[in-house]
């Protein structure tokens, strides 16, 4: 097993950081098209 360098760890931050806004952004998108969907449906009024 070889050891880990800084630019293993940057890298490895780098996916978590990126996996983690793909998260958000899937979440938020998921509200969003829930909310377009009650509001064609008739259970969301504006």
């Amino acid at each position: 097993m070889r050891e880990l360098t800084s630019v293993d760890y940057v890298l490895a931050k780098n996916y978590l950081d990126r996996a983690n806004l793909n998260l958000i952004n899937a979440r938020y998108d998921c509200y969003i098209y829930n909310k377009i969907l009650d509001y064609y449906q008739g259970r969301l009024s504006l």
